[in-house]
């Protein structure tokens, strides 16, 4: 059976009979809407016909959707199904969670942020792993960046330093940042150091900067 024949016979109308308890016998018709279903009492006596009503009841299940119905809300996404575009495009995990991803070929890295959804002033947490890293590895950063946020939140509000980022070690060996253990009294929100440039950094977000300002790469003049 088609999907046309289908939906022709959901909206063609469906009577019922019943009893009403000496006022005659009552007629139900009941037809499928866009909206609903569509109940229609008629009674066969004058006082009944004076007293006939027709009333709306939403029935979510009863409702003929098509393929573009699908798309209409909004999926809710989490760590193992979020689709990985890196090209900064914002995605929502699990409703809380504001996620974007970008590659920066200059870097040859992939660029994390996790934010706090729909939060304008929220703290931003972050990663920078390999570009080319597998799709596990990206999830894994994704997924550590929102299990700190309310450590990072609650650190950063209180004047502490951000916290580090395990997986980004691993790409920050590799161009010179390592972390600063202890807290440096000279510079005591510095939580990487640059071997290379002997600078200091606050977080991701600032080595990030770093990046952008100084030469770090093989086909670029070191700082």
């Amino acid at each position: 059976m088609d999907h046309q024949h289908y939906q022709r016979r959901d909206h063609q109308p469906q009577r019922h009979y019943y009893q009403n308890g000496g006022q005659g016998v009552v007629r139900y018709v009941t037809q499928v809407t866009p909206i609903g279903v569509m109940h229609t009492r008629i009674f066969d006596n004058a006082i009944a016909v004076a007293r006939n009503q027709m009333f709306m009841r939403p029935q979510l299940p009863a409702r003929l959707q098509s393929e573009s119905d699908e798309g209409n809300d909004s999926p809710l996404y989490t760590f193992e199904n979020f689709p990985i575009d890196m090209d900064d495009t914002e995605v929502i995990l699990l409703g809380k969670y504001s996620v974007t991803l970008l590659q920066q070929s200059r870097f040859n890295v992939i660029f994390v942020r996790v934010k706090w959804a729909g939060c304008r002033d929220s703290v931003s947490m972050c990663a920078m792993i390999t570009f080319g890293s597998s799709e596990g590895l990206i999830r894994h950063a994704v997924e550590e960046c929102a299990n700190l946020m309310d450590r990072c939140d609650y650190l950063v509000r209180h004047g502490d330093r951000y916290p580090v980022s395990s997986c980004s070690l691993e790409y920050l060996n590799k161009h010179h940042i390592v972390v600063i253990d202890k807290v440096d009294e000279n510079f005591p929100s510095a939580v990487y150091w640059c071997t290379l440039c002997d600078y200091h950094m606050s977080s991701i977000q600032h080595v990030r900067v770093h990046f952008e300002q100084h030469q770090h790469f093989a086909d670029e003049q070191v700082c």
